[in-house]
């Protein structure tokens, strides 16, 4: 997220300049502090208007767009099964949140960075899962990280290791709306 804020910090800083020379402009009988706290008004608004909805319909923004809702499978090195999981995705612009739901357990993440790789990005983040309680005899309450492969906006495969020495891949991931 640092070097996403770097790189829209010239953004915010460019906006902000066009803002302030429009403003002096138009209110020429405001002094300087006037028209710097507009500026300070007006840029905030644009900057928080557009990390958390415009970005999604910029189509020169290059983060991908990946907030849904997603069904997958995954085969865990514990037991060798395939299960099923549903995966929800909230993002904006400048962070990611993941929800991931069994039959057994519930995750969500803690912390989350999307990385851009040579022709893909990675969403990398690390979760706390809950199995429900019925389940804990067998599975404790444990903490993982998750990489998940993105291409073109879709999210195609991942894998997953745990602090309980279990690891996994995930496959068969199928986005099932457009969005939040």
């Amino acid at each position: 997220m640092r070097e996403t804020l770097k790189e829209y910090g010239k953004y915010i800083i460019g906006v902000a300049l066009i803002v302030y020379f429009t403003i002096s402009l138009i209110f020429k009988e405001n002094n300087f502090w006037d028209n710097l706290d507009l500026t300070i008004t007006i840029t905030l608004v644009i900057s928080v208007l557009y990390s958390q909805i415009l970005w999604k319909y910029n189509p020169l923004e290059k983060t991908p767009k990946i907030y849904g809702e997603y069904e997958a499978k995954f085969i865990s090195t514990y037991d060798k099964s395939i299960r099923k999981m549903n995966i929800e995705i909230k993002q904006d612009l400048l962070s990611t949140r993941i929800y991931m739901t069994t039959k057994e357990s519930q995750s969500e993440s803690i912390s989350s960075s999307l990385k851009k790789k040579q022709d893909s990005w990675q969403l990398i983040y690390s979760y706390e899962n809950v199995p429900n309680s019925i389940e804990r005899e067998h599975s404790e309450i444990h903490f993982g990280t998750c990489m998940l492969n993105i291409i073109n906006n879709k999210i195609k495969c991942g894998t997953y290791y745990t602090d309980r020495k279990t690891t996994g891949d995930i496959n068969e991931i199928t986005k099932l709306n457009k969005g939040e």
